[in-house]
């Protein structure tokens, strides 16, 4: 009879520990998706308003380095 019954519970008991340990884990990663979701969000934010400043960044930079090399192309003569 004791050949039954021990490893039933033995596997009864493993079963219950196994299933609890993986939903402990799933409540770890539901959490960590989330995070991960705002934090795409927020990048995804930042991304757009970094294609919205650079047109306007590089014309800051490179405006007056083109108004020079046209005074140096009409100084130079080409």
């Amino acid at each position: 009879m004791e050949y039954i019954i021990g490893p039933v519970l033995a596997a009864v008991i493993s079963i219950a520990f196994t299933e609890k340990r993986v939903r402990a884990q799933k409540g770890i990663n539901i959490e960590n998706i989330q995070g991960l979701e705002s934090k795409v969000e927020q990048l995804a934010s930042q991304n757009e308003t970094y294609n919205k400043q650079l047109p306007a960044q590089v014309m800051k930079t490179l405006l007056p380095v083109a108004k020079e090399v046209s005074k140096l192309k009409q100084t130079v003569g080409i």
